[in-house]
């Protein structure tokens, strides 16, 4: 790679990224895009040798083979967890990186936000505001609940924060399994039908890898109390959808 490389910030909003390129690196040619169709254009046009990318418009139109297969990109780095949608690339000519545990709090506090409307009803509330009953509904404190955490990276273990933070019992499912801050347990994955049995909810946070697609199948809904609440805040893949209709019917 060149001393000074031909950057591209591939975002639907690159302004503010270039802005502060532009600040900290003034020499540094550096390329906005905000589509999917103009990218491959100018890596082309631009001899890209470095692309920042986001997916923003969703995974089918996703310009991957401009980025992995082109003869002068050299570093793609993705502004997120995920790289399963870029497919398969040869590292020896491309080196792609990540963002790993940039949302990790945004999405813990989702996840807890989930639990908490589940467990106050909130969503009761709401549609009986619409009709102006004002009737309570039933509600239920999360204190005291079980969450199991299923991958422990910076998500899981931001999640594994909040939950301890309101007094929840914390289960977590690690690949290589030890003892870590605010979860009274870790497992390997072997131990993740006994633990989802045990638990009120479940919050996913693995990546998609050939060993994490379908995790949560057929035997793991089959495992899990009727009155369970799963929520993935990883990636769709590792949920067997099939598996999941037909327990909900």
């Amino acid at each position: 790679m060149s001393a000074r490389p031909t950057v591209i910030l591939h975002t639907d909003k690159p302004a503010g990224a270039l802005a502060v390129l532009m600040e900290t690196h003034p020499d540094l040619p550096v390329h906005p895009c905000d589509s999917y169709a103009a990218l491959p254009e100018l890596i082309e046009r631009v001899a890209a040798e470095v692309v920042y990318s986001i997916r923003f418009d969703g995974t089918p139109r996703y310009p991957r083979q401009a980025l992995v297969e082109s003869p002068t990109v050299k570093w793609v780095s993705i502004g997120g967890s995920g790289t399963d949608h870029l497919g398969r690339w040869d590292p020896t000519r491309v080196t792609v990186t990540n963002s790993a545990g940039v949302a990790a709090g945004m999405l813990a506090e989702y996840a807890l936000g989930a639990m908490l409307s589940f467990s106050l009803d909130l969503r009761g509330f709401a549609r009986r505001q619409q009709v102006r009953q004002w009737g309570g509904g039933r509600v239920e404190p999360i204190e005291g609940k079980t969450v199991l955490i299923i991958g422990l990276g910076k998500t899981g273990e931001a999640v594994a924060k909040r939950a301890e933070a309101v007094g929840m019992r914390t289960l977590g499912i690690r690949a290589r399994p030890k003892p870590m801050p605010r979860l009274d347990e870790v497992h390997g994955p072997d131990a993740l039908l006994p633990l989802i049995g045990r638990a009120d909810f479940i919050v996913c946070c693995v990546p998609l890898l050939p060993t994490t697609r379908g995790l949560l199948g057929e035997a793991a809904f089959a495992a899990m109390k009727t009155s369970a609440v799963l929520i993935d805040i990883s990636r769709g893949g590792v949920v067997d959808e099939t598996a999941l209709l037909q327990a909900l019917h």
